[in-house]
């Protein structure tokens, strides 16, 4: 088993650790920037949901429906299901809010939401490459299955996480840096990392994503979290998650925003 993890500040960007691996001698892989993996349900935020509020296609009380969906791509049947279900035996909850769809992250109120996005605008792409998402190829963030964090090379450990600082910076994105400054052997100053924030979604969009996104820890995927982190009861409500079903989780409060992934295989 391998595993990344990474911690940055989200006013300024700062990497302020990282884990690269879980030795050098089992891998020389920088499993927090070097390494993409599909991001899976931490997509729905990013690709889906903050986008589809920015362009107002819904609201956090929007109706969606989790209902059987089916749709032929390429000549292939495509029919996403919930997690740990099947398309024969799966347990779909029929009409609910966009707010409790992305609580208990269910994969195909998100398919349909990004289906009439797509129709709307083809540059729903465009808004990862504004969060600093650099690994998409070909098709990635145009196929049905992105929205589900079902891209062809997937994105690394820092990226999924720099993303995310966007919703703890009003809507604007902050690149993640390790450099602060370089000196000469004078003391001199000949770098220094200058902070250039880029807007990718207003802040009435912004604030409605994270107001959902306090409800995965109310209530959805994430609502076990809190006791197993001993987190107190004040406070809880600047600390967020989703996307748990994928073993990749990004917690962050006003300050840090922390992001991991576990590998079963190295």
């Amino acid at each position: 088993m391998q595993v990344g993890s990474i911690l940055i500040e989200n006013k300024t960007g700062k990497i302020i650790s990282f884990v690269g691996g879980r030795g050098f001698n089992q891998s020389q892989l920088n499993y927090a920037t070097e390494v993409p993996r599909q991001n899976g349900s931490t997509m729905k935020p990013l690709l889906v949901y903050a986008p589809a509020l920015e362009l107002g296609l819904i609201q956090p009380g929007s109706i969606v429906a989790d209902l059987p969906y089916k749709r032929m791509i390429n000549g292939k049947l495509y029919a996403p299901t919930n997690y740990g279900t099947t398309s024969t035996s799966g347990a779909f909850h029929g009409f609910e809010t966009a707010r409790a769809a992305l609580a208990a992250s269910h994969n195909v109120p998100a398919v349909s939401v990004f289906t009439r996005l797509s129709a709307k605008t083809n540059t729903a792409p465009d808004y990862l490459k504004k969060m600093g998402i650099t690994s998409l190829v070909g098709s990635d963030g145009y196929n049905v299955s992105a929205a589900l964090g079902g891209i062809n090379r997937g994105i690394t450990i820092e990226e999924n996480t720099d993303a995310y600082t966007t919703f703890a910076n009003n809507g604007n994105f902050v690149d993640a840096y390790m450099i602060d400054h370089i000196t000469d052997s004078n003391g001199k100053v000949i770098y220094q990392h200058k902070t250039e924030p880029v807007n990718v979604f207003s802040q009435q969009a912004n604030y409605e994503m994270l107001d959902m996104m306090r409800d995965v820890f109310k209530y959805g995927t994430g609502r076990a979290l809190p006791g197993m982190l001993n987190f107190p009861p004040t406070g809880l409500e600047n600390r967020y998650v989703t996307g748990l079903a994928r073993l990749m989780a990004g917690c962050f409060k006003p300050e840090y925003h922390n992001g991991r992934l576990e590998w079963v295989r190295a």
